[in-house]
């Protein structure tokens, strides 16, 4: 990988093999090896980080109900589904959203969420699936508050810019994925709206200073061998005035998928990488001195709340029980 400052992927893959400090050992894993042992030490990491603190991580998801997806039942009725991303572990609460309101239009309870009966079949969970029997004119979003699995697919790579892979709508701005030779690093995650939640990352490599700018993804879709992302709120004006090159086709523009988390949080994932590594070369005292480090840098990361780059939720153990499902 170049030495740049721009991608997170790129610093956590430089970071891991400076902790480890032993070419001998890093030497035999390729970047795109040691992203996808950073994704696994994701997961170690949420449950770490969860088990120091006296109340869950809870973050926020928007998932949105469109009347053109959908099938029709058996008895003639319209099904819409929604799948939901794997980084959904548990589900605390969720309900349709006034966003004119900026507030839960109404919660759905547990019975409403889990019984399925004609009263109740309006909207429930199937597994990973988010099923609606509602008779939907427009797009209905759903909001979902939930305690994160950890179960993330990070993925970098770089295009020269074209209207082929970044282009708008008045709504919304849309990425389309490269096929897997373009990847960098890491591995695409082909399941439906795996990356809802996830950080898009985007920055113009051929301007004189690179500024990143961050979006969050709010759907992921394939299609005819396409695999597209959503941004949204767009970029808008800062679309036209940065990432758009003039003439077409001769900026590189770099691009990566990654978690919410913020720069200490990324580096708690390189330090648990870079044990795991250490745990499987055999080397017992680096592991053992990474571990004093990363719990240090856990501890310190949850005390200030510094943990994510988006909102948490405040949700105490103490909620009221039953409000609540593990889908993991």
């Amino acid at each position: 990988m170049s030495n740049t400052t721009y991608s997170v992927l790129e610093r956590l893959v430089e970071d891991v093999r400076l902790m480890m400090n032993d070419p001998a050992i890093t030497s035999r894993f390729t970047d795109t090896q040691i992203v996808g042992f950073a994704a696994k030490a994701m997961r170690d990491v949420f449950t770490d980080i969860q088990r120091i603190d006296s109340s869950p991580i809870v973050l926020s998801m928007d998932i949105e109900l469109n009347p053109e997806n959908f099938t029709e039942t058996e008895d003639g009725r319209n099904e819409y589904v929604a799948e939901l991303p794997p980084a959904i572990g548990e589900i605390v609460r969720m309900g349709t959203w006034d966003s004119g309101q900026g507030r839960f239009e109404s919660i759905l309870d547990w019975g409403t969420m889990w019984k399925r009966n004609a009263e109740q079949e309006r909207l429930y969970l199937d597994g990973h699936r988010l099923v609606s029997h509602w008779k939907l004119n427009e797009p209905t979003t759903v909001k979902i508050e939930y305690i994160p699995s950890g179960e993330y697919s990070p993925v970098l790579w770089r295009n020269t810019y074209s209207s082929g892979n970044l282009f708008s709508t008045s709504s919304a701005d849309y990425v389309v994925l490269p096929p897997d030779s373009k990847i960098i690093a890491g591995q695409v995650d082909p399941r439906p709206n795996a990356y809802c939640g996830s950080i898009l990352r985007i920055w113009n490599e051929s301007k004189t200073s690179p500024m990143a700018t961050e979006k969050t993804v709010t759907a992921y879709f394939l299609s005819l061998g396409n695999r597209v992302v959503t941004i949204s709120p767009n970029f808008g004006g800062e679309f036209d005035s940065y990432l758009k090159p003039s003439p077409w086709s001769t900026d590189v523009v770099g691009f990566e998928l990654v978690p919410p988390l913020s720069a200490l949080g990324f580096d708690a994932v390189a330090m648990r990488t870079a044990r795991f590594l250490a745990a499987m070369s055999g080397d017992a005292s680096r592991d053992a001195n990474l571990m004093m480090e990363y719990r240090a840098l856990l501890r310190g990361a949850r005390l200030a709340k510094a943990f994510f780059n988006v909102q948490e939720i405040r949700w105490g153990r103490d909620s009221p029980a039953g409000v609540s499902r593990d889908l993991v």
